[in-house]
């Protein structure tokens, strides 16, 4: 069993906090996915073994042949969640985080609010797409943050 504060930890270094916008026909929809991505598949096994997800490996030979300037050495292995089980995960998570702490912040009050206003097969209105937008604006925003050494 990996503990909550190692497991935040490594998700401040190996992690990834995303609200996806989709388009399924005419209309838009956003969805959170949380992904943490390593080359030692034994800690991402363990990680799923917690918190069940999808793990993908993503073969060196198969990036080199897709970007030829790819420096990497080894496969990787990603584990993904989305959902309501990412919010899951980042409740657990998020008060040992330091890194993306804002980034989970967010990313738990759009959860929340998608739990608060399903579709239920109706298109949504445009304040709450709009609102959906700048969460995902915000989330997207902490990715080009650049760090100092006293920030």
């Amino acid at each position: 069993m990996l503990s909550l504060e190692w497991l935040a930890g490594f998700f401040d270094a190996d992690g990834c906090v995303t609200i996806c916008k989709t388009k399924r026909g005419s209309t838009f929809r956003h969805v959170l996915r949380v992904e943490i991505t390593n080359c030692y598949k034994p800690v991402i096994g363990k990680i799923q073994a917690n918190f069940p997800g999808t793990v993908t490996i993503n073969r060196l030979s198969d990036r080199k042949r897709k970007n030829k300037n790819e420096c990497g050495i080894r496969d990787t292995y990603q584990w993904c969640i989305g959902a309501t089980k990412a919010l899951a995960f980042l409740e657990a998570i998020r008060p040992h985080m330091e890194v993306k702490g804002r980034e989970a912040d967010i990313a738990i009050t759009f959860q929340r609010h998608v739990a608060d206003h399903p579709r239920n097969g109706h298109r949504l209105s445009d304040s709450v797409l709009s609102y959906r937008d700048s969460l995902a604006k915000q989330c997207s925003a902490f990715k080009k943050q650049r760090y100092t050494a006293n920030s």
